[in-house]
């Protein structure tokens, strides 16, 4: 799921809640915030931990950064096994 298809399924007062959590999380101003969750600018791969943090793991590392985080595939992992 990514940052804004997350962000929509919100009812307002959570959006707004969440908002204010990831500024806080990231020391970002919230514009920035809405940025991200747009796609106008790039989440910085230092923030990806704090996004999956404040999304409850909603959000995957590769949803909000697929070319720093490559998607691994169950026959991957039963390969590395």
């Amino acid at each position: 799921m990514t940052l804004k298809d997350y962000f929509n399924s919100l009812p307002l007062n959570d959006k707004k809640i969440l908002l204010s959590k990831l500024a806080l999380s990231l020391s970002k101003a919230e514009i920035s915030i809405r940025s991200y969750i747009n796609g106008s600018r790039k989440i910085q791969s230092v923030d990806v931990a704090a996004i999956i943090e404040c999304c409850d793991g909603f959000v995957t590392k590769h949803d909000l950064r697929p070319d720093v985080f490559p998607e691994i595939l169950e026959t991957d992992k039963e390969s590395s096994a």
